[in-house]
């Protein structure tokens, strides 16, 4: 036995140290970048950053690429941008642009509803494909955008897959967009797909790591589309829906008989050992738990598929796709409500006690002799 523990100490020792090393070499191997306004993202050490000398140049070449397509845009500064380079060739690129001329604060950015950010997907693909062909770059796929929080930062993250029609290489596109008012933002992620064993995860942290200091949080007059160069005026909408203010008094209700077991449960195990002990009835176990079975699962057929229909239209209703619908409805409402159905049939066997309690059963027996002798 001693051999045994000395063993597992040396084993956790072990581990520890394995731990330590590795949390080193992940910090040791990134550096942070302080960029203006406030923004700071980490990047691997053997990355190279791209001179300013560098950059002008290349944001000059888009810029021109973009005037002779005929498409619009937007005005921004380029002061940073990265590469990560094998047997000479860039296979992983970081760049942070930023766009004055929005007027969308982070609090606006935390109003918007998952239909809004649909909606927003919808103009940014249409926009993004059209640019990108002026490149002779084409889009393989398109993941869309999500509403993301970063570091309590709230971003909006598009994914992509792009290949130039010069070469068979396609990249992997990440742009998280942060809205700050003047100091708006986008950081773009992007590397080689035949690198993605272990560029993946180093893209990943880049993207974990993003900082944004004294972001503003007071409300515009700005719409989403508008980043996009859409004539939409449509404004962020707070309201809720009618499904919304539905479900509300439906989940107050599951709070409320939550808080009721929680009493209550404690309370009849008390007074099933204060009856035993002074020699009075009380109901078999198996009778108890074979009564809460058949209420748990009479209120699970009826609780259940209502959640799940009133869920799905809610879901509908603010745009999700289909298959966050249906992640959605079986890992939060179906399996959520498993417990919950079984506190709402611990109720309902509460409710129906009468026809069935021994303990209630004797307690009316003794009343009627008691009223039969008092006659």
């Amino acid at each position: 036995m001693r051999n045994v523990a000395i063993k597992l100490s040396r084993l956790l020792f072990g581990v520890v140290v394995l731990l330590f090393l590795n949390s080193a070499y992940a910090t040791d191997n990134f550096v942070k970048i302080n960029l203006p306004k406030g923004v700071s993202v980490e990047v691997p050490k053997n990355w190279v950053v791209i001179s300013q000398d560098q950059l002008i140049p290349l944001d000059a070449m888009v810029e021109s690429g973009l005037d002779l397509a005929g498409i619009d845009q937007e005005s921004y500064d380029l002061p940073f941008g990265a590469n990560y380079y094998k047997n000479g060739k860039s296979i992983g690129v970081i760049s942070n642009r930023y766009y004055p001329d929005f007027d969308l604060t982070q609090y606006d950015a935390e109003q918007v509803t998952n239909l809004e950010v649909k909606e927003f997907d919808a103009a940014l693909k249409e926009n993004i494909i059209e640019s990108l062909s002026a490149f002779e770059i084409s889009t393989l796929s398109w993941e869309g955008t999500k509403k993301i929080t970063i570091n309590g930062i709230t971003t909006f993250v598009t994914e992509y897959h792009q290949k130039s029609l010069k070469d068979a290489e396609v990249f992997r596109v990440r742009l998280v967009r942060v809205f700050a008012g003047k100091r708006s933002f986008i950081l773009t992620v992007s590397y080689n797909e035949n690198e993605a064993f272990f560029l993946e995860k180093i893209t990943d942290r880049v993207i974990s790591s993003l900082q944004l200091t004294g972001f503003e949080k007071e409300s515009s007059d700005f719409s989403l589309q508008t980043s996009v160069h859409t004539t939409s005026t449509k404004k962020i909408n707070t309201e809720n829906s009618g499904l919304q203010l539905f479900v509300q008094p439906l989940n107050l209700v599951s709070s409320l008989v939550f808080f009721y077991c929680l009493f209550s449960i404690p309370a009849q195990i008390t007074r099933r050992f204060r009856l035993k002990k002074q020699g009075k009835a009380v109901s078999p176990m198996l009778l108890i738990i074979r009564k809460l079975l058949k209420y748990w699962f009479f209120t699970a057929l009826i609780f259940i598929p209502f959640s799940l229909i009133i869920s799905y239209l809610a879901l509908s209703e603010e745009g999700l796709s289909g298959a966050d619908i249906y992640v959605a409805l079986i890992t939060k409402v179906f399996i959520g409500n498993i417990g919950t159905t079984l506190f709402f049939g611990y109720v309902l066997m509460k409710a129906k006690k009468e026809s069935w309690s021994y303990s209630t059963r004797e307690d009316k027996r003794l009343e009627f002799l008691e009223a039969e002798a008092a006659a």
